[in-house]
């Protein structure tokens, strides 16, 4: 196989890497590297294009720091506050935040301050995190103070602790690359000059410039600085424990005791001989550093275990990139020989031939200040690094001193059994890479002498090339990452943030968006059950709230910077994913937010979601803010109100398929139940009555639907409440009273735009004027329960007097809407309209034929006349009344329901209760 970084030069080497290495749609740095992979020297390049960098982080107590160390080792739990006020500040901030950003306002002069405004928001989101961690641990030492912490209250703050550790992780990250989109749009970058290829120049200035104008380098450099960043650093008391034994006492004792028994002449004492034959161990006779290898002997066991505790705080601090905090403890340890052992970790620097040294390099790599003018590291850091490779694959050490030299020489294999962690796994493979591209490049250019190419040496470009396709799916970071996502003794490697900061270290964040889409796209499904063991072992779920915020997130920098998911495929997931967290926010209650999210979405889309959302608001409270918020967000307003009507047209049409049986429908009024669907067919109507001019006639249309649909499946309760809440004086007459109605003006347009809502209107306001008379019978019913609640007594006077309005108004009402009700040809012509006459007009008849026989018996006699006079208002042929009987089969109760008042009329009042009695429509109990 071709290898991955030909040995021509830095330019040659990123031609052919590009081929298994795909540009990232973060884009690349371009900016400069630490001065070695061992050495941490504060805020990467990256970082301090952020400008306010976040720095520190939470020293532990000693409880939580053990539990803890590894820094993702405990899950979060979700389940406190499903209401969405557990989630409330978060969700509150970042919106706050995203809204006040002139991101997402394109005020920027240039793409530059674009970026810079993207990587500031991100910035502030990175902050607030480090903020919920701070309150966290506030929160526990205030919760310790006040009485003792249960142990299940203490993994709580624990876990929350940790997911906000992460999650400001996973925004650092994601600035960290997004940083270097912006700078690779410097110009005038560094070439290899002779000067620099000169056999005397420090092949420190070579990674310098392999920095700068290799982006897979680069990028490599930044998420391992990132990786070092986020190490847990070495407490107090790791340390202490790492120095405390060092010097190989046992061992100096053991040899000691030795020349005794030999009584000081070498040669051991005859009385000794037995004993020491039986105890015998392979301990080295001299205390030199090359002694267990030049000698093929041990350390006494303590020894042995106390070198192997300093080993692991060195490797804690070559993983934290601190490579002079090893050496100092090797010094306080007494092994001098290992901290000189670990400068070779940088390359020579002359300050006479390579001049003074770079902000890239960092004052760390001197002493003092005298020692600008020294040499400082070694010219042979190729030679040193293969001698570290042969210390990693000896068997006769510890594994954490295994693993200090595998990371030293850039091996994978000695440094794997001591990761615990997801990062310390891509540390390993990071660092791996970085050495082998970094040595290919000089071997490249001839500054590896040939005698030290014969050292064996792990070859990290052919180990994850191995077996590579040419794939677009396949490439090294995305084996890297899956490799180490499959390991199930990785605790963390399946936590949701950690999938996404592997996403964007592989450049795969539109696979993250892809997975959500499809979920969210899953759910929609009423019957949809998600497969728990399938997400698990993804690791992404949509339904978790924080998961989809911070992609959410993510993806809207992405966009407004330009960067991805702008049309086609990757716009369609996007928005979905965005879909769900606005309807994450409509189901906790924070509808205020919407109109910001929904601005980010194509306009047909945001129509669409936002009116979902709206179909679901009943708080009246809030509605004139969320209307404001929309023309605030430039959202297409009327088009959402029309978009929450019809949908609850779609969702509620099958509720109104059964046509109500008339008989007795008035029995109990306008009493009765608003059910679910008829309370959100109001809801929607009351939305589109606030939009604008535009919508009149729609309102006038669709208030007309409902009323019919209400009245045709009898839910006269709801049809009250629709008569309350959407009145057509509200709607009618502001539409009159804008285009400024003149009835003299014969030349004057039409009231509304079409024949059709014309027709609407009509019906919108005769159906009002029915509910009107059945208000007022409801009315008249309640009256004279009032007065006839005493039955021992008959009614006085005053009582009467009582009665008397409320029965002008209601047999006005019924008398007015049984003679004129929908009575037109060109009504009778709408859908439903015969259907409603015929269920309601012979209920109108009977209801207002039973009031005059009420109000004879309670208010006047006269009134029992009445009621015979209104059979010549049904056999009138042209009120259309007797039709509505003889389609309703209703005409011979009618018949009966005159007899029986004749009977009254007469004086038949025995037979006359008896039939009272069996009608019973609308009959008060005497």
């Amino acid at each position: 196989m071709a290898p991955l970084f030909p040995i021509q030069s830095p330019a040659a080497s990123s031609q052919r890497m590009n081929q298994r290495w795909p540009q990232s749609f973060l884009g690349h740095s371009r900016n400069a590297s630490q001065t070695s992979p061992f050495l941490q020297n504060g805020p990467s390049p990256a970082r301090q294009q952020r400008g306010a960098s976040i720095e520190g982080s939470w020293v532990m107590s000693d409880e939580m720091g053990s539990e803890m160390m590894g820094d993702s080792r405990l899950d979060y739990d979700q389940e406190e506050g499903e209401d969405g006020e557990f989630f409330r500040p978060e969700t509150d901030f970042f919106a706050a935040r995203l809204d006040n950003s002139n991101l997402l306002h394109n005020s920027a002069e240039s793409n530059e301050e674009q970026f810079q405004l993207g990587l500031d928001l991100i910035g502030q989101y990175a902050a607030h995190a480090e903020e919920r961690i701070e309150k966290t641990i506030e929160d526990l030492e205030q919760e310790r103070e006040a009485g003792e912490v249960s142990e299940e209250r203490y993994h709580q703050i624990a876990a929350e602790e940790n997911y906000w550790r992460i999650e400001k992780q996973t925004w650092e990250l994601f600035g960290n690359l997004l940083s270097g989109r912006l700078a690779s749009s410097q110009d005038n970058l560094p070439e290899l000059t002779p000067e620099l290829r000169s056999r005397f120049s420090s092949n420190e200035r070579i990674r310098q410039v392999l920095a700068l104008t290799e982006p897979q380098y680069l990028e490599l450099q930044v998420v391992i600085d990132w990786l070092r960043t986020n190490a847990p650093t070495p407490t107090e008391a790791d340390v202490e424990a790492g120095i405390q034994r060092g010097g190989w006492i046992y061992t100096k004792e053991k040899i000691k005791s030795d020349k005794r028994k030999r009584g000081g002449s070498g040669k051991q004492l005859a009385i000794f001989n037995n004993l020491s034959s039986a105890q015998s161990r392979s301990i080295v006779k001299e205390l030199d550093p090359d002694a267990p290898t030049r000698l093929d002997a041990s350390l006494e066991k303590e020894d042995e275990e106390a070198d192997e505790t300093l080993m692991a705080l060195v490797y804690s601090f070559i993983r934290k990139g601190d490579i002079k905090a090893a050496q100092t403890a090797c010094e306080e340890a007494g092994q001098w020989w290992r901290a000189a052992s670990l400068g070779g970790a940088m390359d020579a620097w002359d300050p006479k031939i390579d001049g003074e040294t770079s902000d890239t390099m960092g004052d760390s790599m001197f002493d003092d200040d005298t020692a600008v003018n020294k040499v400082i590291g070694t010219r042979r850091r190729e030679l040193w690094r293969r001698m570290c490779y042969a210390l990693a694959q000896r068997t006769d050490v510890g594994e954490y001193e295994r693993a200090v030299y595998g990371l030293l020489s850039g091996d994978i294999d000695s440094v794997v059994p001591v990761c615990r962690t997801w990062e310390d796994h891509l540390f390993a493979h990071l660092n791996s890479l970085i050495e082998g591209q970094y040595s290919t490049v000089l071997e490249g250019m001839e500054r590896i002498p040939p005698e030290v190419l014969n050292f064996p040496h792990f070859d990290s470009v052919a180990f994850h090339t191995k077996g590579l396709s040419d794939s677009e799916n396949e490439s090294i970071m995305n084996r890297i990452i899956d490799t180490i996502s499959a390991m199930k003794d990785v605790e963390d490697a399946r936590f949701p943030l950690r999938v996404v900061q592997g996403s964007l270290v592989s450049s795969r964040f539109p696979k993250i968006v892809e997975e959500l889409s499809s979920q969210i796209l899953a759910f929609q499904d009423p019957d949809y059950e998600p497969d728990e063991e399938e997400l698990e072992a993804k690791g992404l779920d949509a339904s978790d709230n924080r998961l989809l915020r911070t992609a959410v997130h993510m993806l809207l920098v992405l966009k407004s910077m330009n960067a991805g998911f702008l049309d086609g495929h990757d716009l369609d997931i996007a928005e979905d994913v965005i879909t769900g967290y606005i309807q994450f926010l409509g189901s906790t209650g924070r509808h205020d937010l919407v109109p910001l999210y929904a601005a980010k979405l194509t306009s047909d889309r945001a129509v669409k979601e936002v009116g979902s959302v709206l179909y679901g608001l009943h708080d009246v409270s809030i509605r004139s803010e969320i209307l404001d918020l929309m023309y605030q967000h430039c959202l297409d307003v009327d088009g959402c109100l029309m978009e929450a009507m019809n949908k609850a047209f779609e969702l509620n049409k099958t509720s109104y398929n059964e046509i109500v049986e008339g008989r007795n429908l008035l029995q109990n009024g306008l009493s009765g139940e608003v059910y679910v669907e008829d309370a959100d067919m109001i809801n929607a109507l009351e939305w589109l009555a606030m939009g604008g001019e535009a919508l009149r006639d729609d309102i006038v249309r669709q208030a007309c639907e409902v009323y019919k649909m209400f009245l045709i499946t009898g839910r006269l309760a709801s049809a009250k409440e629709l008569h309350e809440r959407v009145q057509s004086k509200d709607i009618i007459r502001s539409r009159l009273d804008y285009i400024d109605v003149d009835p003299d003006n014969e030349d004057q347009g039409p009231q509304f735009q079409d024949e059709e809502t014309e027709t609407a209107a009509t019906v919108f306001m005769q159906l009002e004027i029915l509910i009107s008379a059945l208000m007022a019978l409801d009315d008249w019913k309640q009256a004279l329960k009032e007065v006839t609640r005493n039955h021992t007594q008959p009614i006085d006077r005053i009582q009467k007097d009582q009665l008397r309005p409320v029965f002008d108004r209601a047999q006005e009402l019924l008398f007015d809407t049984t003679t004129s009700f929908l009575d037109s040809p060109l009504l009778m012509d709408m859908p439903l309209i015969p259907d409603i006459r015929n269920i309601y007009i012979p209920e109108l008849v009977f209801a207002l034929h039973n009031l005059y026989i009420d109000a004879g018996r309670y208010v006047h006699k006269r009134w029992f006349m009445n009621a015979l006079e209104l059979s010549t208002v049904v056999a009138d042929k042209d009120k259309s009344v007797l039709a509505a009987f003889e389609e309703s089969k209703r005409l011979t109760e009618y018949v009966d329901a005159l007899a029986n008042v004749s009977r009254i009329i007469l004086g038949a009042a025995q037979e006359g209760k008896k039939q009272d009695a069996a009608l019973g429509i609308w009959t008060v109990s005497k």
